[in-house]
């Protein structure tokens, strides 16, 4: 489904905004991924995500695909744990 929406905003010339929970996606979908916090919705931290397209299933198993997710990670625990200091 990723790679057929991929295509589609590629054939179409349009940007959308990609909303998702799953950090590979996000990192597979985006040329660029922001983490944002629950409440107040505020952009925390942003990643350029480098790979080129069209995007294929393999690309999840290189390892700069594997340390972009990990950065990500990273950053939602952040988030996570300085909305947890807040409450």
């Amino acid at each position: 489904m990723n790679e057929e929406t991929q295509a589609l905003f590629q054939r179409e010339g349009f940007a959308g905004l990609f909303i998702t929970h799953s950090i590979s996606e996000a990192v597979f979908m985006s040329t660029r991924v922001m983490v944002m916090s629950a409440r107040p919705g505020r952009i925390l931290s942003e990643h350029e995500v480098p790979f080129s397209y069209p995007r294929h299933a393999d690309l999840r198993f290189d390892a700069h695909f594997g340390e972009l997710c990990g950065e990500v990670s990273v950053a939602l625990e952040g988030a996570h744990g300085s909305e947890a200091s807040h409450e």
